[in-house]
């Protein structure tokens, strides 16, 4: 029957029982083990006489034995003296010589009973105190047999190393830790044992009881062991159970009786106390009672002795016994206060005494604690800095060792995860670029980084797409650290076993990429984390801890001390955290898009890798990227191919590998592979593939097939070939067919997990998935042909298995297998969820290039959804379009027909417009973006291909003169697949290619960028919203069906319309910089857009547009127009135009037009401007916004009958042009906005005679001045006169008269301006405008810009009799004339007057005219004073 040992109702008290059991347990069964080991020591020490005793074989003194007494005499040698006996001297030393520590217990033995008794040398091995009296190995306790096998070295041969290891007396030594326990459960104060170390207690014991070397075979020790299992689960018989109470019941009556003496003894050491204290305190009222007491005894017998004599002499002198009464009563009470003061004071210096005794006692007594604080305080403080010292030491070894184990080794075949070979064999450095921000997101750069240091950066983020060779690159980085960390420990390189794979100059340290070790041997600490195996997981220390303290640690106790060390190392010492693969990382919640580390742990940095998409999907903000790099894979793919090859066991010989790997180049670019190895994962497939004779074609699919067909290989043999393939890139496999039904079965596994909504499952899955699936009986099977991949999760109660497939891009292929077979569930699974995860569609996105390889139909229609979710989300539209191109070329290599992909947002550039524009075709209807920047090197590389195709026609016509008919068809082949090749080739080749095309080839070389056109049709994209293209490098054109003059114009790219109304109605922008565009689309595009609802943006840079007739360009042409709603078109940064320009006005629907420009520009193109002004029927508001306006376009807008004709002029002169009266009552005086009225000089008297009195302060005078008559004139200067409130008027005419001058005379004006800044004007009658201005009284200032001779000059300054002067020159070249303002102040007996000149010379006449000017200063007479300032203008 079994017992209960669950006695107590305390679990740790319990525990404290069992523990006690099982120590007993243990002793009985190592007490028969040591008691036969003691007769081999008995017999290897030697027979001893039997005649000494221990006094007389030990010299006197003898540490630890003798102790002499008053001096001299000696307790242990008192009886007896030593005494020469060579045969027990001989056996002392053998003792002597098997003591661990030489210093045997021989106050425990008795040396007369060496020869016949074992025990008595064992006794020697006993600690020193406590064990004289024991008479054999069964009554000695635990301690005692435990005491013998440590001190004892002959036990060394009678236990494992591991035993002994470290060797005692160090802590850590196994057999010091069994003494340990037994010491603390008999030193226990309280009784009890928590479960961790009781568990602990149970594994040591075990562990020692099942030794393998004696102890493992010994009966008593297995029946123990048996015991100690049995007691540990409750599984001991009642009778065993009774048998070891006993025993537990003299330990526990041991430790109660040890608790008890010491309980009495403190109580009894208080009592004393408290009994002295008490008896001092009752003495100290005895004595203070009887002092009361005698002084009342005093007064009563003094008292007593007065009444006697009194009654004596009563009879005698009454007066004298009165008055000594009276005395006798004041000395009396005298006496009395002076009793009672002094017992007063008494008790009183009594209990001051008492008090002080006490707070000294107390002062004392706190002072000894805090002294025994501050030593036990400094005594923890080193032990602490100690531990942790030797702490950070060990786990810094073991993480070393970690590392060799788990990294220093790279799998050198997809096929084979046991073909391995050493890192540094096989690796080759990166091809890792720089990424900077630009525009609000991050581009390449042309900056390789090829250091460490430029990495590690706080936090850096590498990305790069799969198989690229993140894992490797940290995987050597992380055996770099340990090599630097090994070499500063040692002083000796971390080196591993050599290996006879690749030769020792191939290995990576020779290279100078990534050889600034120095920089690593910063960091004390580095943690690799592999983040696909803590998906669940947030916290950075909690990945560390799973996945490197517990599986360097594997008890509890070891692992807790472990977790709490890491804590402090990553607080307080420089640690680098590496966390690969975060795109396989699924975060627990929605707000944390990265795994977390405290602010706390300052001084670590995080390296931190990923696919590109994941950066985008994360939303990571950009203050977090302190570093983000690019990995594009190796440098140097065909060294990686060579290392490869010198790894295999058949490529031995140096000179074999070089030709071998000769061949394998040759293969290469003979199959056009070459982009394939650019990635370490398939550089490693496509070597091995070949090695073993398989020859691939170029697509992913055929790679991937052939992965899966080895894989397959590995677990079933058997081979089988499909008679019709139902893919392409299944033809003339052998192993799939065999196992066809593994393949779906994965391929619905690898699908459903992928798109799970649980996506912590997706690549990291349990044996739940795989049962779900179906899986769970296709394990085995799985496993052997190395698709799935399982790993340990560790735990310390229990282990669970989590899989994932081999590799995920293996699962992405299996995914897209299923879509292919079933392609409902893209509507029924995928559509659901892309809406259900944003930015969804970027991680399937080698699902859809699988699937273009597969089935062409199915993926057409997966780009669909996917498109939509990307036209959505507006985030990595270049992204998306680069797996749309990948995706075609893979259909294309798979030989698909009818490829119709998804792509709303079109980005084009030189590498790959050819592609775009066979994706455009499809795609026209649902285009809403066009992005079309080439560069230089596009040029260059049509040119190369030209070259190269000429070299190719050249080696064809010899190949096909030297070879036999059989020969003619693969030539033809070859050909036809150059001339698909190409952009286009020209029609003068013949296909037949016995006539040789060389000549022909080679005249157009020079004329081949002329010779070739790309034409995207732009017709019927009625979804297209924005469109920018840059021609700056290439040659653009932009045509409408009709534009007859663009045929004449030989182009690269052409975007063309057809005759179809509207043109382009969803458009909101449109940008084109060095593009030529035909006019008449761009008016079609105008008179789509002036009906629409939305504003359009248009800009032009330097763009040339073809106009409708004549075959000459126009000139660049720079600005933005804008229509709005209301039929408004405003052309606005103009600054440069062109007669196309204007023509895209003809005939427009425009109600408001606006001209502006921010720069000194003026109208050039007078012609085409007034032509097309002159054709909009529906123009109701001009505004033109210029530096100047041509004469001969004053004519027309003055001829325009329009509501409002508002002019500015050079920024400043804001104003409305009359032309006719009626305009006139449409104005709102005086609160009108302008500045001015504008009127032709030769206005119909009309005008003139409805301008009569307005209340205008500004008039503008433009037209030609010689057509005035001498009615106009007068007409002119009663109109004049009349405007009470004018103020300034303008005058800019094409040329002058007297009659123009005779206008102005006497009108009441301040201010005068004559010509514009930038037009020159001549004086050519200066009497008649002398005469007009000497008429001006009220003139205050003038503004001349003319051009005259300086004597015109000389005669306008003489007749304004200027007195004080002030010349500020500013030169500008315009025109080459040279601008001088000069301001004028000339008082004169009426007013003050400042006047300013504007003066243009010639500049080539700049330093006579100067010369010229101060003499005219000095000529004037009445000048008082001048000031003059020189700032030259560049």
């Amino acid at each position: 029957m079994l017992a209960n040992t669950n006695i107590f109702t305390d679990k740790e008290t319990t525990n404290w029982f069992k523990a006690c059991i099982a120590l007993n347990v243990t002793k009985d069964g190592l007490s028969s083990f040591v008691e036969a080991e003691l007769q081999k020591i008995h017999t290897t020490v030697g027979k001893s006489c039997g005649q000494c005793s221990i006094e007389k074989l030990l010299p006197c003194p003898t540490n630890g034995m003798c102790k002499k007494r008053n001096g001299n005499t000696c307790i242990f040698h008192q009886s007896q003296q030593r005494q020469q006996c060579p045969v027990c001297d001989q056996v002392k030393q053998n003792i002597t010589s098997l003591h661990r520590f030489n210093g045997p217990s021989w106050r425990n033995t008795q040396a007369e009973r060496w020869a016949a008794q074992p025990w008595e040398i064992g006794k020697c091995f006993l600690p020193p105190d406590g064990y004289s009296g024991v008479s054999s190995v069964q009554e000695s306790d635990f301690n005692g047999v435990i005491s013998i096998m440590l001190n004892c070295t002959h036990f060394q041969t009678c236990l494992s190393s591991s035993c002994l290891s470290p060797p005692p007396p160090d802590k850590q030594c196994p057999l010091e830790k069994v003494r340990q326990i037994g010491r603390n459960i008999r030193h226990t104060s309280d009784c009890k044992v928590s479960d961790a170390h009781l568990l602990d207690y149970f594994q040591t014991l075990s562990t020692l009881l099942a030794d393998p070397k004696c102890l493992l075979h010994h009966p008593a020790a297995n029946k123990s062991l048996t015991k100690l299992n049995d007691l540990q689960n409750d599984r001991m018989s009642l009778s065993e159970l009774g048998e070891l109470l006993k025993e537990a019941d003299r330990t526990l009556n041991h430790a109660k009786e040890a608790g008890e003496r010491f309980s009495k003894s403190a109580e009894r050491a208080i009592a004393e106390c408290l009994e002295q204290l008490e008896s001092s305190l009752k003495a100290g009222e005895q004595r203070i009672e009887s002092q009361i007491d005698n002084g009342k005894q005093l007064i009563e017998n003094t008292i007593q002795d007065g009444k006697q004599r009194l009654e004596v002499t009563i009879y005698d002198r009454e007066q004298r016994i009165e008055v000594k009464i009276h005395d006798g009563e004041q000395r009396i009470e005298v006496k009395t206060q002076d009793g009672e003061q002094r017992i007063e004071s008494s008790i009183n210096d009594c209990k001051r005494r008492i008090d002080d005794t006490i707070q000294d006692g107390e002062q004392r007594l706190e002072v000894k604690i805090k002294e025994g604080e501050q030593r036990i305080m400094r005594t923890d403080s080193d032990q602490a800095d100690k531990d942790y010292t030797r702490g950070t030491e060990e786990i810094l070894r073991c993480l070393i060792e970690h590392y060799d184990k788990t990294l220093r080794y790279l799998p050198t075949s997809p096929l084979n995860d046991w073909i391995q070979a050493r890192l540094d064999d096989v690796y080759f450095p990166p091809c890792m670029l720089l990424m900077e921000k630009y525009k609000g997101s991050f581009k390449k750069t042309n900056t390789h980084v090829t250091k460490y240091k430029a990495v590690l950066n706080h936090q850096t983020f590498i990305q790069g797409e799969a198989g690229s060779g993140k894992t490797s690159f940290l995987a050597k980085l992380v055996m770099d650290w340990c090599s630097i960390t090994k070499t500063q420990q040692t002083s000796e390189p971390l080196m591993a076993k050599e290996t006879h794979y690749a030769a020792p100059e191939t290995r990576t340290r020779n290279s100078t990429f990534f050889d600034d070790l120095t920089t690593l041997k910063g960091y004390q600490f580095v943690f690799y984390i592999t983040l696909r195996n803590s998906v669940k997981q947030l916290e950075v220390l909690e990945m560390i801890k799973e996945q490197i303290i517990d599986e360097i640690y594997s008890s509890k106790e070891d692992r807790e001390r472990a977790y709490r060390l890491v804590n402090d190392i990553i607080k307080n010492e420089r640690c680098l955290v590496l966390l690969d693969g975060l795109d396989e990382w699924k975060r627990p919640g929605d707000r944390q898009h990265l795994p977390t580390l405290v602010a706390i742990y300052t001084q670590c940095d995080l390296v931190i890798t990923t696919r590109p998409w994941k950066l985008a999907e994360a939303k990571i903000p950009d203050s977090k990227i302190k570093t983000l790099l690019h990995l594009e894979g190796v440098h140097e793919p065909f060294d990686v191919s060579l290392r490869i090859l010198r790894c295999r066991n058949d490529c031995t010989n140096s000179n074999g590998v070089d030709n071998k790997h000769s061949e394998f180049e040759a293969y290469v670019l003979r199959n056009s592979l070459c982009d394939l190895l650019a990635s370490p994962m398939l550089i490693t497939l496509i070597v091995q593939t070949w090695a073993e004779g398989t020859e691939l074609k170029g697509n992913r699919c055929q790679i991937y097939s052939l992965l899966l067909e080895s894989l397959f290989k590995k677990a079933n043999s058997e081979e089988d070939h499909f008679y019709e393939t139902p893919f392409h890139c299944f033809k003339g496999t052998q192993y799939i067919k065999p196992n066809i039904e593994h393949l779906n079965r994965f391929s619905e596994a690898a699908f459903h997990l992928l798109f799970s909504e649980e996506r912590e499952n997706s690549l990291v899955f349990g044996i739940e998935q795989l049962k779900q699936y179906k899986l769970n009986e296709r394990k085995d099977f799985a496993m052997r042909a190395g698709i799935l991949s399982a790993a340990r999760k560790a735990s310390t109660l229990r282990s669970s298995l989590s899989f994932s497939f081999v590799h995920k891009s293996v699962q992405e292929f299996l995914a897209a297998y299923y879509i292919a077979c079933y392609s409902h569930v893209i509507d029924e699974v995928i559509s659901g969820y892309l809406i259900n995860h944003e930015n969804s569609y970027l991680d399937i996105s080698e699902v859809l290039i699988f699937l273009c390889g597969l089935d062409i139909l199915a993926a057409n229609k997966l780009s669909i959804l996917m498109n939509k979710a990307a036209c959505e989300c507006l985030v990595s539209l270049e992204r998306f379009q680069d797996i749309i191109l990948k995706g075609y070329m893979e259909a294309g290599a798979n030989e698909h027909d009818d490829v119709r992909l998804e792509l709303s947002h079109f980005f084009i550039d030189s590498q790959n417009i050819k592609d775009l524009h066979n994706i455009w075709a499809s795609n026209i209807p649902i285009v809403r973006c066009v992005t079309l920047e080439l560069e230089d090197d596009c040029i260059d590389c049509y040119t190369e291909l030209e070259s190269e195709r000429i070299k190719n026609y050249t080696k064809l016509e010899s190949d096909y003169i030297e070879s036999d008919t059989e020969l003619e068809d693969d030539c033809i082949e070859r050909k036809t697949e150059l001339e698909r090749d190409c952009i286009e080739i020209p029609t003068e080749v013949e296909d037949d290619c016995t006539e040789s095309p060389t000549q022909d080839m080679q005249s157009s070389i020079a004329s081949s960028k002329i010779a070739s056109r790309i034409e995207f049709d732009l017709t019927s994209c009625d979804k297209l919203k924005e469109i920018y293209i840059n021609g700056e490098s290439f040659e653009v054109l932009i045509k409408d069906s009709i534009s007859l003059n663009a045929s004449t114009f030989q182009n690269w790219i052409v975007l063309h319309c057809e005759d179809s109304s509207p043109v382009l109605s969803c458009l909101t922008r449109i940008e084109l910089k060095r593009v030529t565009v035909c006019s008449t689309w761009m008016q079609k595009l105008f008179n789509t857009q002036l009906t629409l609802d939305h504003e359009v943006n248009f800009k032009l840079h330097e763009c040339m547009i073809i106009p409708s007739v004549g075959d000459e360009l126009s000139p660049f042409s720079v600005a933005s127009i804008t229509t709005c709603v209301n039929n408004t078109f405003d052309i606005c940064d103009l600054s440069g135009e062109c007669p196309g320009l204007w023509e895209t006005l003809f005939d427009l629907n425009i109600k408001t037009l606006r001209l502006f420009t921010n720069s000194m520009w003026r109208v050039n193109y007078t012609s085409s401007l007034s032509q097309s002004l002159l054709s909009l029927k529906q123009l109701e508001t001009l505004s033109i916004h210029v530096d100047a306006i041509p004469h001969d376009l004053w004519s027309v807008l003055y001829s325009l009958s329009l509501k409002r004709v508002a002019v500015s002029l050079s920024g400043e002169f804001k104003g409305l042009i009359i032309g006719h009266a009626d305009v006139l009552s449409q104005l709102n005086f005086p609160a009108h906005v302008f500045d001015s009225i504008y009127i032709d000089v030769t206005s119909h008297p009309d005008l003139l005679a409805a301008m009569h009195g307005l209340n205008i302060t500004s008039l503008s005078l433009f037209g030609s001045g010689e057509s005035l008559t001498a009615n106009q004139t007068a007409l002119l200067l009663t109109m004049l006169k009349s405007l009470k409130k004018l103020y300034q008027v303008r005058i800019d005419v094409k040329n002058d008269s007297r009659g123009l001058w005779e206008a102005l005379h006497g009108i009441h004006i301040q201010c005068l301006n004559i010509g514009l800044q930038c037009r020159c004007f001549k004086v050519n009658h200066v009497a008649s405008l002398l005469t007009s201005l000497s008429s001006l009284e009220q003139l205050e200032m003038i503004t001349l810009y003319v051009i005259n001779d300086i004597d015109v000059v000389s005669e306008i300054l003489h007749s304004l009799k200027i007195k004080s002067l002030s010349l500020v020159q500013k030169s500008s070249i315009y025109f080459g004339r040279l601008d001088c303002s000069f301001i004028l102040h000339a008082p004169n007996s009426l007013n003050e007057r400042s006047i300013i000149i504007t003066l243009y010379f010639d500049f080539d006449k700049l330093e006579v005219t100067l010369q010229s000017l101060f003499q005219l200063f000095s000529t004037l007479e009445e000048l008082e004073e001048r000031f003059i300032e020189v700032f030259p203008v560049s």
